[in-house]
């Protein structure tokens, strides 16, 4: 009897055995490979060239072990001590965002190891090269005036650098480049010292300048205020003038009509005079021829009456005889 429980026993651990072993070779040929990663097949230490995408893949159990390496985009940042032209040390802070080509990243397992080891053997010394390749062409001055310049050169020597070392280890055109940035210029204190009153040296003369500016702006607006003042004077005093010579000559217009109207009126009144006279003298004329007695009646009217005292010898002015 014991030896059936025994039996029994050993029979019923074989069976859990079998069975845990079958359910772990079971679950032993899938993987899940998260989201933004790729799974790497690597079979009695070698590399498959083939990779697995995100979500469930089979494998062969016990055999195969995938590696999970995330491909998403990545930031990478490094300081980096460098000389500029003049000489000048600065601490340089670059920041680069890159990410992964897919097929080649089993490669890369292969020939470098996994993300972390490619960013310390190719991403930082591109990085750190190139910083000190491309400020050594700038003074500390012109980094901040020209800092995106700078800022290309030193990406453009990045890609040239990667290029070269993924070449090298059959990775070409794994390290797909985002973005580049310089997150910051950290001079030394005696130089920043010196910027800051260069800085304030150039803001107080740019004040004095747009001082100069404005006190010239105000004299040339008196000057063009005046200038129109006067010319407003000038040209009020000639219309005033034009005024005053319109009215002179007016008058004068006016007395020299008043003076042609009298002169007409007076020749015209010495005119009507001298007719009349005339036309008196041709009819007291043609009277005379008419009635010869008209002279003598003509003398008597402006007789006085009284006999001349003294007379001479002759016909009489007015002969008296025949008047009776």
């Amino acid at each position: 009897m014991d030896f059936d429980d025994e039996k029994t026993k050993l029979l019923t651990v074989l069976v859990l055995l079998i069975t845990g072993f079958l359910i772990g070779l079971i679950c032993d040929c899938f993987r899940t490979v998260e989201p933004g990663h790729i799974g790497v097949r690597v079979k009695f230490g070698k590399v498959d060239e083939t990779y697995l995408s995100p979500g469930l893949n089979t494998k062969t159990p016990f055999v195969e072990k995938i590696i999970q390496i995330n491909k998403q985009m990545k930031s990478v940042e490094k300081s980096n001590e460098v000389l500029t032209m003049d000489l000048q040390p600065i601490n340089a802070i670059g920041s680069l965002s890159y990410s992964l080509n897919d097929p080649l990243i089993p490669k890369m397992y292969e020939n470098i190891g996994e993300r972390e080891m490619l960013e310390h053997a190719i991403i930082l010394p591109a990085i750190q090269e190139s910083f000190k390749s491309a400020t050594s062409n700038f003074t500390a001055e012109n980094l901040v005036k020209q800092r995106e310049v700078c800022k290309l050169e030193i990406l453009k020597s990045i890609e040239e650098f990667i290029s070269i070392s993924s070449e090298h280890k059959e990775l070409d055109g794994l390290i797909q480049i985002n973005n580049f940035a310089i997150t910051d210029f950290r001079f030394s204190a005696q130089f920043t010292d010196s910027i800051e009153q260069k800085v304030k040296a150039e803001q107080d003369a740019e004040k004095a300048l747009q001082e100069k500016e404005r006190q010239i702006t105000e004299a040339e607006a008196i000057l063009e205020s005046n200038k129109l003042k006067a010319d407003a004077d000038a040209y009020k005093i000639e219309k005033e003038a034009d005024a005053r010579a319109y009215e002179q000559q007016a008058q004068a217009n006016a007395s020299a009509f008043a003076l042609r109207t009298n002169a007409d009126a007076k020749a015209y009144e010495i005119g009507e005079i001298s007719q009349a006279k005339k036309d008196a003298i041709d009819l007291e004329g043609a009277s005379i021829t008419t009635y010869p007695d008209l002279v003598k009646l003509r003398i008597a009217e402006s007789w006085d009456g009284v006999m001349p005292k003294v007379t001479w010898g002759g016909t009489p002015l007015l002969d008296v005889s025949d008047l009776d």
